[in-house]
């Protein structure tokens, strides 16, 4: 208790106050403090006396560190700011020929983004040279092919440019709705319809036309959660996301909740719930 009073009631810095050394032709003063940063020069550190009776560990309870510190002049200040972002837009712009390399983009500075689906043709297109890009959620080419159907950007459609020359990409909505609102419109690349109303109990046959399936490790085990995509006779979609593996290319009475209507690529899915199938 006697230690705690000591250091408690001793607030002033033992070891002098901070002077200043000497001063630069830019008028930046360089001050030197021989009183510990940590501990304001006590050698103690209230509210910690259940560590080593509050001793401070930066200078032993001495109170004694020295250090210095520099205070430079506002214009100076500036000065070195100005010379900073000078540097380092001169350094981005040396370097942007590369990051737009990297990122895709051929020496014009456009990019060309394959359209359409791309699932099935995934392989000839990795095989053509094309990288697919979870930006642009497609597959891409640094020069436009002839083979595929592309949409075509530069960096301003990609990219914007800070104050410090570096370049940011675009949010990815924006980009993805720039794609879209280039992408020729095909009435006739789906005829699916939404079917039913969200919550309305329906049975219909339908076929199913792929699955899709991705491992999780909800619960206690890892299990597979698949997505079927079922196409009627009227080739309206519809999709249900189960744990119940199912073939392809079989027909089925399907028997489901819907629970949304949404749009995938241009495609108009009803999204079903709780279903029941029976192979016909």
């Amino acid at each position: 208790m006697a230690m705690t009073a000591f250091y408690m009631g001793s607030r002033s810095k033992r070891h002098g106050d901070p002077y200043i050394e000497r001063v630069d032709k830019n008028g930046t003063e360089h001050w030197v403090d021989h009183n510990c940063p940590k501990c304001a020069g006590t050698g103690y550190l209230p509210g910690y006396e259940f560590i080593d009776g509050a001793r401070c560990w930066r200078c032993n309870a001495t109170g004694y560190s020295t250090h210095r510190y520099k205070k430079m002049t506002p214009e100076y200040e500036a000065k070195l700011e100005t010379a900073r972002v000078a540097k380092t837009r001169k350094k981005n712009l040396a370097e942007r020929a590369d990051f737009l390399a990297r990122n895709g983009f051929n020496v014009d500075g456009l990019i060309f983004v394959v359209i359409g689906k791309t699932f099935e043709i995934k392989d000839d297109l990795k095989a053509a040279g094309a990288k697919f890009s979870f930006t642009f959620a497609s597959w891409y080419f640094s020069e436009r092919p002839e083979a595929y159907a592309c949409v075509e950007l530069t960096v301003e459609d990609c990219l914007w440019e800070n104050a410090l020359a570096a370049l940011h990409w675009n949010d990815r909505d924006d980009i993805l709705a720039l794609i879209k609102a280039r992408t020729p419109v095909d009435p006739a690349v789906s005829k699916s319809e939404y079917l039913g109303k969200v919550g309305e109990r329906m049975t219909i046959i339908a076929t199913l036309k792929r699955s899709f399936s991705f491992e999780n490790n909800f619960g206690y085990r890892p299990t597979t959660t698949y997505i079927h995509n079922f196409e009627d006779d009227l080739g309206n979609v519809l999709i249900w996301k189960t744990g119940c593996f199912l073939r392809e290319d079989t027909e089925y009475t399907l028997t489901g909740t819907v629970k949304e209507h949404s749009e995938y690529k241009e495609t108009k899915q009803t999204v079903l719930t709780r279903c029941k199938t029976e192979a016909r």
